[in-house]
Formats: C-alpha cells, sequence, structure tokens
C-alpha cells in the first residue's frame, strides 16, 4: 500500500510520513476520501485517476527522492482551456551526464506515457492538460559513492508540457498513441521548478 499524504489536493509518497497509528490511519483515510471527492467534483472523475497513476508512475520509475502529484485547477492564462497538475517525479539526474532533451526523454517515457497511454478516455474539467514535471539536478560524483543521494543538495528543475483536448481525443480513439503526443503538445524550456506554497 502507498503511503499517501494529503494535502490540499496534492498526493505525496514518502516512507517517512508514513502514518504511525491507527488513529491517523482512519483520520488520513477519512481526509483522503474528502479530497478525493472534491477533486472529482470540481475537475472530473478522471482527474483523481490521473493522479494516482502519475503517482504509481513516479515510484516505478525509480523515483529516488519523495514524489508528490496534485490537481491545482485550470491553467494559469492563456491556457485556462487546460487542467494543470504539477507531478514532483521524485527522480534525480546528473547535469554532467544528461541534456535538457534526455531528461524530458525519461520523464515522458517512464512517468507520462505509461499514464496517458491506458486512459480511455479524459473525463477532466477543463479538458485539455498542462503538466508540470519537476526533478532534480545533483552531480553524482560529489557524493561520497558517486550516486544518487536524496539526502544532499539538488536543484529543483521542470518542463511544462500542454496537451490541448483535441490531442487527448485522439490518444483516447485510438487515432495517435502515446509515443506521438509529446511532438504534437507544447513543451516548455526546462527552468527551476518552484514548490507551491502551502
Amino acid at each position: 500500500m502507498l503511503p499517501f499524504a494529503g494535502s490540499g489536493t496534492s498526493w505525496a509518497s514518502d516512507p517517512a510520513e508514513a502514518p504511525s497509528s491507527a488513529v491517523q490511519t482512519r483520520e488520513q483515510a477519512h481526509s483522503l476520501a474528502l479530497e478525493l471527492r472534491n477533486t472529482v467534483e470540481k475537475y472530473g472523475s478522471d482527474s483523481v485517476a490521473l493522479q494516482a497513476s502519475f503517482l504509481v508512475e513516479t515510484l516505478r520509475a525509480g523515483a529516488t527522492t519523495a514524489s508528490e502529484v496534485g490537481v491545482a485547477g485550470a491553467a494559469a492564462p492563456p491556457h485556462e482551456d487546460l487542467l494543470r497538475i504539477r507531478v514532483l517525479t521524485g527522480l534525480l539526474f546528473d547535469p554532467t551526464d544528461s541534456t535538457p532533451e534526455s531528461r524530458l526523454a525519461t520523464v515522458w517515457g517512464k512517468v507520462v506515457a505509461p499514464v496517458i497511454g491506458k486512459m480511455d478516455g479524459f473525463d477532466i474539467t477543463p479538458k485539455g492538460l498542462e503538466l508540470a514535471l519537476g526533478f532534480g539536478l545533483q552531480v553524482f560524483d560529489e557524493n561520497v559513492d558517486g550516486r544518487p543521494d536524496p539526502a544532499g543538495d539538488f536543484e529543483l528543475h521542470g518542463r511544462v508540457i500542454r496537451i490541448p483536448a483535441a490531442i487527448l481525443t485522439a490518444l483516447a480513439t485510438d487515432e495517435i498513441d502515446s509515443s506521438q503526443v509529446l511532438s504534437r503538445a507544447l513543451v516548455a524550456d526546462e527552468s527551476a521548478w518552484h514548490q507551491p506554497e502551502r
């Protein structure tokens, strides 16, 4: 079972935050149920399916640090027709051994494509998707064993991918597959990625 920690409409996976008692477990389950219902009512039934699936895929992709997924509502103007979902992947990349393009390919291939590729439809409001995808940059050679160190310092970077409703419809009706979505989406340059204030 995933240790979900609810915060607004965000879910996180971090073993350190797992509940320590039956009372806490019941309280968190009740809180999560309310959050799920509110998210469904505001943003459509598939907003919750996407949120849960993105969190699972960050773990499958090998998240080194805590991962978090939040449904943030309509994107900022002029992209109000897109539902913004923030995905902190928990992945760490070595900037000396990767490029913005290779990092995008990894995050897309390991986290995004598996989620959107299995969707039969997109019952979301708004009807398009804006994905804010965060990951860490850390020079591994500076760590004691030359490996990613989740306890060490790293810079958060990310990409924003905007997928219009028409592309999601084409994907859901099998006119295109998930490998074709990225080339048709609007992809912003890699930049610093900021956590929202709680």
